[in-house]
């Protein structure tokens, strides 16, 4: 749906507002200098700080049209009316069913209605208006509020700006700041939900408003104005002083075109133009189609006759009426006369009973009973009295007693119904009810309290109570049994766990020796290392000496070589014996890691499966099911 269109009247009240503040004199107002600075034709604002009509959106803005031109908040120095002002410190309560959940989804969906028209650019729907969340109603309170001012973009505090908004645009109901905090709760929604469809009711009500109408009371349709009159009097006037007034604002002080454009506009209004002939055909066609409309307007005669003949119907009813009226007094009047004679008829009743009263009182004057007499009867009178007032005392007294009783024994009938429904459910946790139970053995241990009747005592005295009592030795019997049980699988346990730190004990020695002989290995490698640096420096000096002893001759040489030849040969026996023994440590060393290792592995998996048992056992105790023991007071 398309929104609605600009007004093609924006030019002609684009600043009216500034007209409004509360001036009499119809010329422009002399201002300060720095207080129009920044001021400019499309965005101006007035004296009083209020925005200018002028603000409002271009004429080819096509997202949607502005109610007013102006904002619709409270007038700043108009007179308040004497209403508002006599209510203004009265609450008026809400009488709206805002928490029906009817109303509320009725309210919804005119809110997304009204949505939907305007092509809301937010993607709002029907499950989230019934909890939103705060960005979503700050969505919805934007767009809708933005038709009554335009560009409006809601600040950070919106808990402070949303209440005064509704304070200014009237709202009748208070709406306080803590509610903005939590807008979604239920406690809340409801009458926030109330408040934006009062909005939205407010919003469609001023769409439909004609502004040029509300502002210059134009009679007729548009089209008649745009046919007849261009514009009113009152409307020419008005973009006068709206052209004067910006012109002002822009700094200038003579409006000689603008008085001339005025008065040329109103001599053509009121005189025409020479030589208009197309505007006097108009005129002469408007006023033909207003007599054709007269002329085809019913005729006051017969209208005349209708209303005469009503009259008289009226008449005829008026003079029904009377005589109906007439039969009633006479009926009134007939029971007023029989009225009369009843009371004619008790008045004499009255003459006689008083004669009777005459006649006793003269009986009693002379009886023949003296004052000693009357007293003794008044005494025994009043200690008959006396008597009767005691004996309903103490009749009080024993009801009172036999209530106290009865109570006493309706709470003592209540705490052994409890007691009794206390029983049954462990009974039939125990599995001893019904009958056919695991544990009642054919027993019904059920019990049901009948007052009054000895024979389900003698039931509970004869069968059910010792039926208990055995229940309770073989349970203690089990019980006692099963202890004995968890006694010698708990010190099997301890002895397990024994074993197993000896042999935990056993293990860290065998690695103690494992390092050890890992040591001495060391050490040998270190010695034998050592040795053969030592051979090898006696080979050097060996070979030294051979150089000096060629060098002292030649006849040493062959004997030189020969014990270098031996020396050799030693030399490399005793490196290859030493290669043997190296072998020979390293494949001792090799056999005693492995067989550590062998034994190591042996006696983890022999600890893992004593620790396995150990376990076993312990989890088979701690399964054992322990029956509850029964601790019934024997009466």
């Amino acid at each position: 749906m398309m929104r609605p269109s600009v007004s093609s009247r924006r030019s002609s009240a684009g600043g009216r507002q500034s007209s409004a503040g509360g001036r009499a004199s119809l010329a422009p107002m002399r201002i300060k200098q720095d207080n129009v600075t920044n001021i400019g034709r499309g965005g101006r604002t007035s004296v009083g700080g209020r925005q200018s009509f002028g603000s409002a959106n271009s004429a080819g803005s096509s997202r949607k049209r502005p109610v007013s031109r102006f904002r619709m908040g409270p007038p700043t120095t108009s007179r308040r009316s004497s209403a508002s002002s006599i209510r203004g410190h009265e609450v008026l309560k809400d009488t709206r069913p805002l928490k029906d959940k009817s109303f509320m989804h009725q309210e919804i969906r005119d809110i997304m209605q009204f949505l939907q028209d305007y092509n809301c650019p937010h993607p709002i729907t029907h499950k989230i208006l019934m909890s939103p969340t705060t960005k979503d109603f700050l969505r919805v309170f934007e767009f809708i509020y933005s038709f009554l001012h335009p560009n409006y973009k809601m600040p950070a505090k919106h808990e402070e700006e949303i209440p005064q908004i509704y304070k200014n645009l009237r709202y009748p109901f208070t709406m306080s700041k803590t509610a903005m905090f939590s807008l979604g709760s239920p406690h809340t929604w409801p009458h926030i939900l109330g408040a934006l469809h009062w909005l939205t009711d407010t919003v469609k009500y001023a769409l439909q408003v004609d502004i040029n109408q509300l502002l210059f009371c134009t009679g007729g349709p548009p089209e008649d104005a745009e046919n007849f009159q261009e514009v009113s009097d009152i409307e020419v006037f008005f973009n006068f002083l709206e052209k004067t007034y910006s012109e002002f604002l822009e700094g200038s002080d003579t409006y000689q075109d603008l008085e001339q454009e005025l008065e040329e506009t109103l001599k053509q209004k009121t005189l025409g133009m020479a030589g208009d002939l197309e505007q006097l055909c108009l005129e002469e066609k408007m006023l033909t189609m207003e007599l054709q409309q007269l002329e085809q307007e019913p005729n006051q005669v017969v209208s005349a006759c209708e209303r005469l003949e009503m009259v008289k119907n009226d008449n005829n009813k008026f003079d029904k009426f009377l005589k109906d009226l007439d039969n009633h007094k006479r009926s009134q009047e007939q029971k007023y006369q029989d009225l009369e004679l009843q009371v004619q008829q008790k008045e004499l009743e009255l003459g006689q009973l008083e004669q009777e009263n005459c006649h006793l009182e003269h009986q009693l004057a002379n009886q023949e009973l003296s004052s000693v007499d009357v007293q003794r009867i008044q005494t025994e009178a009043r200690m008959l009295n006396s008597a009767i007032d005691q004996v309903e005392r103490e009749n009080q007294m024993v009801d009172q007693e036999i209530w106290d009783e009865e109570r006493k024994i309706a709470k003592s009938q209540e705490e052994l119904e409890k007691k009794v429904a206390e029983y049954n459910s462990l009974a039939r946790k125990l599995k001893l009810i019904p009958s056919d139970a695991e544990n009642a053995k054919g027993i019904d241990f059920e019990l049901r309290l009948t007052f009054g009747n000895q024979a389900s005592m003698s039931d509970f005295m004869n069968t059910i109570k010792p039926a208990l009592q055995q229940l309770k030795r073989d349970a203690n019997e089990k019980i006692h049994e099963i202890n004995n049980q968890r006694l010698l699988e708990e010190e099997r346990l301890d002895q397990m766990t024994e074993i197993v730190e000896n042999k935990e004990t056993g293990v860290s020695k065998l690695e103690g020796n494992v390092q050890t002989l890992e040591k001495d290995i060391t050490d040998f490698k270190e010695k034998s290392k050592r040795e053969a640096d030592s051979l090898t420096g006696k080979l050097a000096e060996l070979e030294a000496r051979l150089k000096m002893m060629i060098a002292q001759g030649d006849g040493d040489v062959q004997k030189a070589q020969e014990n270098l030849e031996n020396m050799r040969e030693s030399n490399e026996y005793r490196l290859a014996e030493m290669a043997k023994e190296k072998k020979d440590y390293q494949q001792f060393l090799l056999k005693a890691c492995t067989t550590v290792l062998e034994h190591k592995t042996l006696l983890q998996e022999h600890f893992q499966n004593l620790v396995q048992r150990g376990l076993e056992h312990l989890e088979k105790t701690q399964k054992t099911e322990l029956p509850t023991s029964f601790n019934i007071q024997e009466s």
